[in-house]
């Protein structure tokens, strides 16, 4: 489940999301539920309601680095905020219970701001982060800074295994690797 607009309506989106998981895991009985969810403002309850739904990967994407945050993201978004709703959800959740960010590259980011951001991603506790290149949907969005390579693609992938981060990543971003 993916939503990919902001609500000022907080209570509802969560009991949506809460919802919409127990009759998944209730009435068709997965064997593995990954939900996208939006930051919630950072509001704590909204968090935990969801984190503690029975979800088994709980995902909120920071995006881009957190000095392209202002030109990549929509306004009301911001860097810390993703990170720590990604930090509330893991101590929050069940034990077992995964963290997922994603960021997009070829936005105008640098070597060294991408390590960082895996080692914020990392220090807060994340299990798994995807990389994927960004590509401009229309016109009207900002666009391509870099088609990034393969092999920078790898090396990033490299790293972040290193960093105990379980890593996935791919030109379109289809790839979802956990190496359990």
């Amino acid at each position: 489940m993916v939503v990919s607009y902001r609500s000022n309506i907080l209570i509802s989106i969560y009991q949506v999301f809460i919802l919409f998981v127990f009759c998944l895991i209730y009435f068709l009985l997965p064997p593995f539920f990954f939900s996208l969810v939006p930051d919630f403002r950072g509001d704590k309850e909204c968090v935990e309601r969801v984190a503690t739904s029975g979800l088994d990967v709980f995902a909120h994407n920071i995006e881009t680095v957190e000095e392209l945050q202002r030109s990549v993201r929509d306004y009301r978004a911001n860097f810390k905020q993703s990170i720590d709703v990604l930090r509330m959800a893991k101590a929050m959740a069940a034990p077992g219970t995964l963290t997922k960010t994603s960021i997009m590259l070829g936005c105008g980011e640098t070597p060294a701001q991408i390590i960082r951001t895996m080692e914020l991603v990392r220090d807060a506790g994340v299990d798994v982060m995807t990389f994927g290149q960004y590509m401009r949907p229309t016109k009207k969005h900002m666009p391509v800074s870099e088609y990034v390579t393969p092999e920078a693609f790898e090396e990033y992938r490299k790293l972040g295994m290193d960093m105990v981060l379980f890593f996935g990543f791919g030109s379109l971003n289809f790839l979802f690797c956990l190496n359990v």
